[in-house]
């Protein structure tokens, strides 16, 4: 059955909350589509007994479904502390998951920036994805990668679009590779974070990527580093972030703290958090419901 269809029948028994929570979509969906405000998009899984991911595009919903790639064309350039910062900084306002996917070695360095114990993590995944994160504050939880073989990597993306139905925004930190996992993350993803550290031959192999995926939201950041005037003119099209280099965060880091909102590291994130909710001093919840 068409699920604006079926809000609207239930719409005459049950309230909002009631209707959402039966059909495992948010609250704000339930309103707008009785509102007459969204648009709806049912994509099945893979899996077919799985239920269908609800895409919804409208006003209020808006700061939901954001699945955002951090990803790299050469390793070394911090995608990881990015994937962090954004992450907790994001949590500030809304849920946030933030989903390690470097599973050859057993996760890449989120794990030891947050101290998390070994267990749980991704490869536990079975249909039940709460059990699988690990809280780290209010709003914000990790899912962190074990070793695994390729029949679990086939996971990732019923674990995006179960994620989908929890989290306001899921940020997906990224391996530095070209295979199946970084392809099912990347068209899983409606934005991608890519970080740079302004070398010649990585800003080709950069911008080369990002030219298979001009229908998403797109956001260049130089981590620790200047555009090159040749850098610039590959990534004139799309947004771009300069981080400072933040002479305090590695300390922080081997603290196993988060870093504050007001060190220069995160300054630099509040930049990329603006550019992905289209805000300017106003926070993402009052942005998108139009206040001041």
């Amino acid at each position: 059955m068409d699920i604006i269809k079926k809000v609207h029948e239930l719409s005459q028994y049950l309230d909002n909350d009631a209707i959402a929570s039966a059909l495992k979509i948010p609250e704000e969906t339930v309103v707008d589509i009785l509102e007459g405000k969204a648009n709806v998009e049912q994509i099945q899984t893979q899996e077919n007994d799985s239920a269908p991911v609800i895409h919804v595009n409208s006003v209020k919903t808006a700061y939901r479904q954001k699945i955002i790639s951090v990803m790299r064309a050469k390793g070394g350039v911090g995608c990881s502390v990015i994937s962090l910062g954004l992450s907790y900084h994001l949590s500030k306002e809304i849920k946030v998951l933030l989903i390690d996917l470097n599973l050859t070695n057993g996760g890449g360095d989120l794990s030891f920036y947050l101290n998390l114990p070994d267990y749980p993590h991704l490869g536990v995944y079975k249909d039940n994805l709460l059990n699988c994160v690990i809280p780290v504050e209010l709003n914000f939880d990790v899912l962190q990668a074990p070793n695994m073989t390729d029949n679990e990597k086939q996971k990732v993306s019923q674990i995006i679009n179960h994620a989908r139905q929890d989290y306001d925004a899921i940020v997906i930190d990224l391996p530095n590779r070209d295979d199946d996992l970084v392809m099912t993350a990347l068209e899983c993803s409606n934005t991608l974070v890519a970080v740079t550290s302004d070398t010649a031959l990585e800003i080709v192999r950069l911008a080369t990527i990002l030219s298979q995926y001009q229908q998403k939201n797109i956001i260049v950041t130089a981590n620790a580093c200047n555009l090159s005037g040749d850098a610039k003119e590959y990534f004139t099209n799309y947004e771009t972030v300069k981080i400072e280099h933040d002479n305090s965060l590695s300390k922080i880091l081997d603290r196993c703290d988060l870093p504050g909102e007001k060190t220069i590291f995160m300054r630099g994130i509040k930049q990329v958090g603006d550019l992905l909710f289209e805000r300017k001093q106003k926070g993402i919840l009052k942005s998108i419901f139009g206040g001041s």
